[in-house]
C-alpha cells in the first residue's frame, strides 16, 4: 500500500499463519471495546506489553477480556476478510490466520490515525516503533526502501524478523532440511557416477 496514492500492489495475497501479528488485531478489537464502552482502558500498559515485547501472556489476558468472538468480529466488521483469531497464543488448535494485504492495511490504518480513533492510532504507532526483539538474530536483517510502503513502518524501523522466538527456530529447522537434502542429493550423485 502506498501512502501517498493509497494504491495496492499485491504479491501472493493468500491466507497465512499470523503467528505474532495476530497481536495487531487483538490490539485493535481492545480499543474498540473501550471506545464503545464495553470496557475501561485500564489495560494500557497490557496492550503495551504484547506489542512492544510480543508478549504471549498480554495478548491471552486481553483475548479474555475482550473475548474471542467479539475479536473476531472486530475483524470481520473492519473487512479484513483473510484473518481469523482461532486460540490463544501457544494453546494447541487450529492456527491463528492473517494475510499480507489485511496487515498492511491495518498498518496504514495506523499510519494514517484511523486504527479505531487517532487515540489508538497514536498509540499504537508509539508501540509499534518501539518494539523490541526479543531474539538475537542479527544475521536476517530485513532491508525495505524508505518509500515502499506503509507496511514497511513496522519493518524499516524494528523488524529483522518476526516477533518472539519461533521464527528462528523455524529459520533453523529448514536450513538444517535443507543441508540434509542438499547432502542426500550429492550421495545419491556420486552413487551414479560410480556406477
Amino acid at each position: 500500500v502506498q501512502t501517498s496514492s493509497g494504491k495496492a500492489i499485491s504479491l501472493n495475497d493468500r491466507k497465512m499463519t499470523a503467528a505474532s501479528l495476530i497481536k495487531l488485531y487483538v490490539a485493535g478489537a481492545y480499543y474498540q471495546a473501550v471506545r464503545d464502552g464495553r470496557i475501561k482502558n485500564d489495560y494500557e500498559n497490557t496492550v503495551r506489553n504484547m506489542i512492544v515485547y510480543s508478549d504471549n501472556d498480554a495478548c491471552n489476558k486481553l483475548i479474555d477480556l475482550v473475548g474471542m468472538k467479539n475479536i473476531n468480529l472486530f475483524i470481520q466488521n473492519k473487512g479484513f476478510s483473510k484473518t481469523r483469531l482461532n486460540r490463544k497464543m501457544l494453546a494447541k488448535g487450529e492456527e491463528n490466520y492473517t494475510s499480507a494485504k489485511d496487515c498492511a492495511r491495518l498498518l496504514q490504518a495506523v499510519l494514517n490515525g484511523k486504527f479505531v480513533s487517532s487515540g489508538a492510532s497514536a498509540s499504537m504507532l508509539k508501540y509499534l516503533i518501539s518494539w523490541i526483539p526479543t531474539c538475537s538474530a542479527a544475521s536476517l536483517t530485513v532491508t525495505v526502501p524508505e518509500r515502499s510502503s506503509c507496511a514497511a513502518l513496522w519493518m524499516r524501523r524494528r523488524l529483522r524478523y518476526s516477533t518472539g522466538e519461533m521464527p528462528l527456530q523455524l529459520i533453523k529447522s529448514r536450513r538444517k532440511l535443507a543441508g540434509e537434502r542438499l547432502h542426500s542429493r550429492a550421495r545419491a550423485s556420486t552413487g551414479k557416477s560410480e556406477q
